[in-house]
């Protein structure tokens, strides 16, 4: 199969059971995301070099976006309340961040 229809029949395999909806992030404008993303490298729940991780996590909360979910060792890693301050400050949404392979182990235990 193509990594095309692969990708698409992931997609429906986790919209429909779940009832997941992914979100097509598209950048905001009047500085939210940026000030947000900024604040998040500033405490160091970032490195400032990784400025689009911070972009990430921003975009996300503005979009209300429950659960983040990301291999990234910067973002699966971070300091969950920390980053809960930073965001209720921002204005912007809660969000959870988890790593696929946590994701599917707490999904695993909650059915078996």
């Amino acid at each position: 199969m193509s990594p095309r229809t692969l990708a698409l029949l992931s997609l429906k395999s986790i919209r429909d059971p779940w009832r997941f909806q992914p979100i097509n992030y598209v950048p905001v404008g009047h500085g939210i995301i940026e000030e947000t993303a900024r604040k998040i490298r500033s405490v160091g729940l970032i490195p400032d070099e990784e400025v689009n991780d911070s972009f990430v996590i921003a975009e996300a909360a503005l979009a209300n976006a429950t659960i983040l979910i990301s291999s990234d060792s910067h973002l699966k890693d971070i300091n969950q309340a920390k980053l809960r301050d930073i965001l209720e400050e921002c204005s912007v949404g809660d969000l959870i961040i988890f790593s696929p392979h946590k994701i599917v182990k707490l999904f695993f235990n909650s059915v078996h």
